[in-house]
């Protein structure tokens, strides 16, 4: 069974985030670690989408990062605290559908489909260890069929007989 997501992948990280406890930076105090990574599927870089590194047994921020041509990082500002985490990679594109919100009626969504492997986010199998002062590069080779957004619906026209 194929998924589709509303929004966009920023908005599904920040809620990943806001979740996980995500909120400051180094004025929070906390001892922050600057990480960066790569990204591949089958051995290619992958091209867009999102990491996010959420807390695996202890209460601390979840932070998350863009992926740029196979590649992530994030500042010792913005990284993790030292730690285990579970960690999430998505890339969501557009289905070419709308939904509009049925709250507020003048909210249209643009419909995403995600087309990474669930092991790989939703019930992802990927760990990583924050260690203070180490050097917290972390590759991830990601194996397995990318999916693609099912075709847009079409309404079929009754044809009339004479």
């Amino acid at each position: 069974m194929q998924k589709t997501f509303l929004g966009s992948w920023p908005l599904m990280m920040a809620v990943v985030l806001t979740v996980s406890g995500c909120g400051g930076s180094a004025s929070d105090g906390l001892p922050r670690q600057a990480i960066s990574g790569t990204v591949t599927l089958d051995g290619q870089p992958m091209v867009g989408g999102a990491v996010t590194f959420i807390p695996d047994g202890f209460e601390g921020p979840g932070v998350g990062s863009p992926i740029q041509d196979g590649a992530y990082s994030l500042s010792a500002q913005d990284g993790p605290v030292p730690g285990r985490y579970r960690v999430a990679i998505y890339r969501q594109m557009p289905t070419g559908k709308t939904i509009q919100d049925p709250d507020d009626t003048s909210v249209v969504f643009e419909e995403k489909f995600e087309t990474i492997p669930e092991i790989y986010n939703v019930r992802t199998e990927l760990k990583a260890e924050v260690k203070a002062g180490g050097s917290n590069h972390f590759p991830f080779d990601l194996k397995g069929e990318i999916k693609t957004p099912p075709p847009p619906t079409t309404k079929k026209r009754a044809l009339r007989r004479n």
